[in-house]
């Protein structure tokens, strides 16, 4: 009876056979009445064709409340996240999830996206274009990529290339889609560590003349990856626009290469690199700082000749009872005489004088010291105390010394 109220437009349209009808009585079969426009004969049906009818009412009645709660969007839809570099390890176990690297170098199940569709409209297919493409499949409305049949192949990359649909709400004005690349790789282990400098900054000093060869300075970094994926490998990222510098792959040691010709650049900043041998590659960098010394040139220093003080054996000589006493010279004084008092009965001392060491620069030519050369303007001369022996027999006469040639230079 109810169905008897709906238009005969909606059941020629929708319903089984078109026809509108009415339910009788129910029993093991259908025995339906309806108004034919050719023909008004009695049809029966089996109860399963019914139940698939019922079924059709239901879900059309269903979507056209859906068509009327829900906001209808429209304009071209976008994959986010981009790109979708996927990864599994070959023992994975089915229905584990491909992984991807994040922003922030953690590897997260790979999910793929499109903006501009809501939930319940978004369907996402996969089409194979190389590898083994029938061991993975897609969740058609969450978009999470899964490993479909076991032991997938080590080092054999997947390509597919992935539809992101908007489903139609109300006819075609709202369907949209979009397409993009996704790969899968299969590996040993996964990668999961980037290597680690010692240093978040290195500093050296180097020579401007330095010959090229000379290693300034190494710099080094580990993995905590176990296998090849922790083996680490150095470069220079960038700073080294002069071709100055080499730093070695394996042990990280920053060389010379090239003889510094320009010496107004005294500091050079460069950026290393250390990336390992895994699947994905992982890397991480550091800063070095090479410091150039210019050597300066010593200013000449004058040689201060050494000071030496040379003996002259002091002659005394007689006349007439008068005793005069050279004294003391340096190389290029003349001695004048010095006059001693009358010698008298008894010891006789002579007066000190004293004579300052002279810094003149020696010469080597021998000098005789005599009675009447010229006084010496070199200062006053000390000579030691000299205590003479008492004379008993008048005038003591001490005799002439010539003074040996000096030998000094």
């Amino acid at each position: 009876q109810p169905l008897a109220a709906v238009s005969d437009d909606f059941f020629q349209r929708f319903v089984y056979r078109g026809c509108p009808f009415v339910v009788e009585n129910c029993s093991s079969t259908f025995s339906l009445r309806g108004r034919f426009p050719q023909d008004r004969s009695e049809v029966e049906m089996s109860c399963s064709e019914m139940v698939r009818a019922l079924l059709v009412v239901f879900g059309l009645l269903s979507h056209w409340i859906i068509t009327r709660s829900t906001a209808v969007v429209t304009g071209p839809v976008r994959f986010l996240n981009l790109p979708y570099d996927g990864y599994i390890q070959a023992d994975a176990a089915l229905e584990n999830p491909v992984y991807r690297l994040n922003s922030e170098g953690i590897f997260v199940p790979l999910q793929v996206q499109i903006s501009n569709a809501p939930p319940s409209t978004r369907l996402f297919t996969l089409t194979g274009t190389s590898g083994e493409y029938d061991k993975f499949r897609i969740l058609e409305s969450k978009g999470n990529v899964t490993l479909k049949k076991a032991n997938p192949t080590v080092n054999v990359t997947t390509t597919f290339t992935v539809f992101g649909i908007r489903r139609a709400l109300t006819g075609f004005s709202d369907y949209a889609f979009d397409t993009t690349q996704l790969t899968v790789n299969v590996v040993v282990k996964l990668n999961a560590h980037s290597p680690q400098f010692s240093q978040s900054l290195y500093a050296g000093d180097v020579s401007s003349d330095a010959a090229t060869g000379y290693d300034i300075l190494t710099v080094t970094a580990t993995d905590a990856d176990n296998g090849t994926s922790g083996t680490v490998s150095y470069s220079i990222d960038s700073g080294d626009d002069a071709g100055l510098f080499s730093l070695a792959s394996q042990s990280g040691t920053l060389t010379l290469v090239k003889k510094i010709t320009d010496t107004t650049v005294l500091l050079h900043s460069l950026v290393v690199k250390a990336k390992d041998n895994g699947v994905p590659v992982r890397s991480s960098s550091s800063k070095v700082t090479v410091r150039v010394i210019v050597p300066t040139t010593a200013a000449s220093t004058p040689t201060v000749p050494a000071t030496r003080k040379r003996s002259t054996t002091v002659a005394p000589t007689t006349s007439e009872g008068i005793t005069t006493v050279t004294s003391p010279t340096t190389s290029g004084s003349t001695v004048g005489p010095t006059t001693a008092a009358p010698l008298t009965e008894g010891p006789t001392t002579l007066s000190p004088t004293t004579a300052a060491p002279s810094t003149e620069i020696i010469t080597t030519s021998p000098t005789t010291a005599t009675s009447s050369a010229v006084p010496s303007t070199d200062g006053p001369t000390t000579l030691s105390p000299t205590t003479a022996e008492p004379s008993t027999e008048g005038p003591t006469t001490l005799s002439p010394t010539t003074p040996e040639p000096s030998t000094e230079g």
